[in-house]
């Protein structure tokens, strides 16, 4: 069993590079453990407890998991073969660390959480249409006798063409009529399943399959997108305020500070700072620290 990266750069990389030693990926991999691991000591240190409320710790604690259980455990190719591989896809976690670092990344995980509803309906909605499509269509052509092979419409039809009409494997049945459907909705090779039905026995089928066409590609695919599209200006819009009211607050503490600053070099209480005031001020230690304690319960 190869080490993940070592077996994945056969597939992604060139022939050339694919011989590189599983060592060369095992010091790479414990090289940025080691940075990892550092940054995550680091802030245990610094926020102790606050850090539980974080969900981001818990992934970067799942991320830094499959070396310590390897080393841990003593989790060799030739036991545990099964726990280890388990262990070893724990690595796919810092793949979400790649989300938490940038903050457009951020916004769209953002909007496609908060559209998860609407797209959960969406979807539904799609599933009832291509549902009660797939019955009309299994029943007015997967069941009709006009389709046989030996029919003289169908048999010109595939000596002018080369296709062969099989509605049995595309409107058979009502699972297949829906697999066809989402073919249909998704415009993979659609013509190919419509034309031999209308350009045979069967021409006004084609306003039912345009009609399909418009409400389903045009219409409630493009809902989802819009759903998509509605929550992420909504997301970016609450984060933008979110970022305005902690700058007004940082404002604040600052108009605060100044203002008590101010007050306490003012020995006379005349509203004017003089050169001695500030002088003195700066002198005395203990001005300092009566008003760091006093920005410390701002805070």
């Amino acid at each position: 069993d190869q080490h993940p990266v070592a077996k994945g750069s056969e597939i992604l990389l060139p022939p050339v590079m694919t011989g590189v030693p599983v060592w060369v990926f095992e010091v790479f991999e414990i090289f940025f453990f080691l940075i990892f691991g550092v940054e995550f000591v680091l802030r245990v240190y610094v926020y102790r407890t606050a850090l539980l409320k974080e969900s981001g710790t818990y992934v970067d604690f799942l991320a830094l998991t499959p070396i310590i259980g390897m080393f841990a455990l003593d989790l060799q190719e030739t036991k545990h073969l099964m726990l280890l591989r388990i262990v070893r896809l724990l690595k796919l976690f810092r793949l979400v660390r790649v989300i938490r670092m940038f903050k457009e990344l951020q916004v769209l995980m953002a909007s496609i959480s908060a559209a998860l509803r609407s797209l959960v309906w969406i979807g539904l909605l799609l599933l009832m249409l291509v549902y009660c499509a797939a019955i009309f269509c299994t029943m007015i052509i997967g069941q009709s006798e006009d389709f046989a092979p030996d029919d003289p419409d169908v048999l010109l039809f595939e000596e002018a063409y080369g296709n062969a009409v099989d509605t049995k494997r595309y409107w058979g049945s009502i699972l297949r009529s829906m697999m066809t459907l989402f073919q249909l909705f998704t415009l993979d090779d659609w013509n190919e399943v419509v034309r031999p039905v209308i350009e045979t026995h069967q021409p006004a089928m084609l306003i039912f399959f345009v009609i399909f066409l418009f409400l389903t590609t045009f219409g409630l695919l493009n809902l989802l997108m819009g759903a998509i599209v509605d929550q992420a200006m909504t997301v970016t819009k609450e984060a933008e305020q979110e970022k305005a009211k902690e700058l007004q607050q940082e404002l604040n503490q600052i108009v605060l500070a100044s203002a008590r600053l101010f007050s306490m070099m003012d020995d006379d209480g005349n509203g004017f700072l003089s050169v001695t005031e500030i002088s003195d001020f700066i002198n005395h230690k203990s001005n300092f620290n009566a008003l760091q304690k006093e920005m410390a319960e701002l805070k």
